[in-house]
């Protein structure tokens, strides 16, 4: 009975809300929405948890962008998230905003919403603005990834050869999302060829864009699968990842690292280890030893 009455309690706190100029905001049921495909492919199923807590807690908030798709069955356009959300709070209803929308168009609002909330990995950001390009212009994404590689290189435009009408209509569009186009050449596309182990590690489990760049630069599969677990598990920076591959692909700097650099990578794994108590005596010598060889020499 118990979770019956905590479902009633989640349903009494869908209060129904007047229309808006932007829409008519409708209380729907989420069985009667279903999604189509949408800029991000990953969702955290802890940052999943704690929304739908919140939504247990305090009923749902916000609302989800859908639109009709026939007779009581609606599509989402924006709110994805929220919707997974609401479904694991056990909520049987939610507040949507009803409109209508052109493919390209329902792929231009999803993808700038989740982008103005930083929602997007890059791996998703790159994809998404692809297929939004491509249903645009109407040009195969392999066109449009072609036009971007020659007449967005530097030695192109240094000649002042004249830029074609899709590639003007693509710098464009990049431009309305804050990407230049040479940004977009040189680093974004980059992401395409993102080893899977490199990729899936940058989509769940946090691994930052430029550091999974960084480690797609070395070759040899099993020395970037050692380089990429002792980043995702001492949450190196990018300073430090760049700094191990560099030792790795290039043979004038395998000697050894700056100190600097080496102290850094140290303190990362000095976490995994100082909140044991066996430990903690053990290093505190290490560390004054160390200390008092530092003031030597500054003082030499």
């Amino acid at each position: 009975m118990k979770g019956v009455f905590e479902v009633e309690h989640i349903k009494s706190k869908l209060e129904p809300i007047k229309e808006t100029d932007a829409g008519k905001i409708q209380l729907i049921s989420v069985d009667q929405i279903q999604v189509a495909k949408q800029p991000r492919s990953y969702f955290s199923p802890h940052s999943l948890e704690l929304l739908a807590q919140s939504f247990r807690e305090s009923g749902f908030q916000g609302v989800i962008n859908v639109q009709s798709i026939g007779r009581d069955r609606y599509e989402v356009v924006a709110g994805e998230r929220r919707l997974r959300a609401a479904k694991l709070a056990g909520l049987n209803a939610v507040h949507c905003l009803v409109g209508q929308f052109t493919p390209e168009e329902a792929l231009e609002f999803a993808l700038r919403e989740n982008l103005q909330r930083e929602d997007l990995s890059k791996i998703e950001e790159i994809e998404a603005l692809l297929e939004l390009l491509a249903l645009k212009l109407k040009l195969e994404r392999s066109r449009i990834i072609d036009l971007v590689s020659k007449e967005g290189h530097t030695d192109r435009r240094k000649s002042n050869q004249p830029k074609s009408v899709a590639f003007q209509q693509v710098e464009m569009l990049l431009k309305s999302f804050g990407i230049e186009i040479q940004t977009f050449r040189t680093k974004h596309l980059r992401t395409l060829a993102l080893p899977d182990d490199v990729r899936r590690a940058h989509l769940e489990r946090g691994l930052p864009y430029s550091s999974a760049l960084e480690i797609a630069k070395v070759k040899d599969e099993k020395t970037r699968t050692g380089i990429l677990k002792e980043a995702l598990a001492h949450e190196y920076s990018v300073r430090d990842v760049q700094s191990i591959v560099q030792q790795v692909i290039s043979p004038r700097l395998r000697e050894r690292p700056k100190p600097s650099d080496r102290l850094r990578a140290i303190a990362k794994r000095l976490k995994t280890v100082e909140t044991s108590v066996n430990h903690q005596a053990h290093l505190d010598a290490i560390i004054d030893q160390f200390i008092d060889a530092l003031e030597s020499l500054c003082k030499a």
